[in-house]
């Protein structure tokens, strides 16, 4: 472990910042890809922001950067990354915002981080308290290519489903076919006529179901699903769950706020 210092944002940061925040945040269900343009204009360009309350973390002889912060003057936080020695880089940045936020006279801080246990239990010991996160709709413009992208390296049964999905925004399929064949999947718009099994059920249960805040029996019980026939309920089951994201979601408040 090297020795680190904390320092101001210096021109030319914004590219190892992006960097920094792709390399950390990839895995997570939400990330947005960072270029240093972007990051000049979602952090350091916000009205409220100004280069004190940018701060950086670097390593000593190296000058690599391990981890960064941004906090507005109003207290909010609205990026935060420590990229190695999480537990350390987190806290002296931490530290260095907290006094800077009481230069202010502002007597709380506020952040969104992922359900990290390093992270979490930084903050916690600097004073923070959690909150529940913001419930949130997630909705999509093609069904077929979101399907298609979770379906990748999936460890799926060989099976045909067709799914009909009633109140469906403007422009976005109505019907969806997905056939898996020795590991190959194939996702269509429209019906396979070969399908054994279809499913009709309600766009916003199909994709909480897949990001992870709905059940498919739940969806049953209430009447938002429904398989026919209903003994292939099981299998439709299986082949959701398999198909679930399968990482935490995750927004800094730069991308919202």
């Amino acid at each position: 472990m090297g020795q680190y210092y904390v320092r101001p944002y210096r021109d030319g940061d914004e590219e190892e910042a992006a960097r920094l925040f792709n390399q950390r945040y990839l895995a997570y269900g939400g990330f947005v890809p960072r270029t240093g343009e972007y990051w000049l204009w979602s952090c350091l360009h916000r009205p409220d922001v100004s280069r004190e309350g940018v701060f950086f973390v670097s390593e000593e002889g190296t000058q690599n950067v391990c981890g960064y912060a941004v906090v507005g003057a109003t207290g909010d936080i609205w990026e935060f990354c420590a990229g190695c020695d999480e537990e350390l880089v987190s806290s002296m940045l931490l530290k260095e915002i907290a006094r800077y936020v009481d230069s202010l006279g502002i007597s709380s801080m506020s952040i969104n981080v992922p359900d990290d246990e390093i992270l979490c239990r930084v903050l916690v010991r600097e004073g923070f308290s959690r909150v529940p996160a913001e419930r949130m709709f997630v909705s999509t413009m093609s069904l077929v290519n979101l399907l298609s992208k979770l379906s990748v390296d999936r460890k799926l049964d060989s099976e045909e489903i067709n799914f009909v999905f009633d109140n469906v925004p403007f422009g976005v399929e109505k019907t969806v076919s997905v056939k898996v064949n020795d590991g190959e999947v194939s996702v269509a718009e429209g019906f396979l006529k070969s399908a054994p099994v279809t499913v009709r059920m309600e766009f916003a249960s199909f994709l909480s179901i897949l990001f992870g805040t709905a059940n498919v029996r739940r969806e049953l019980i209430r009447g938002r699903m429904r398989v026919k026939p209903f003994w292939k309920v099981m299998e439709v089951t299986g082949f959701l769950r398999r198909m679930r994201l399968q990482n935490v979601w995750y927004w800094p408040l730069s991308d919202f706020g």
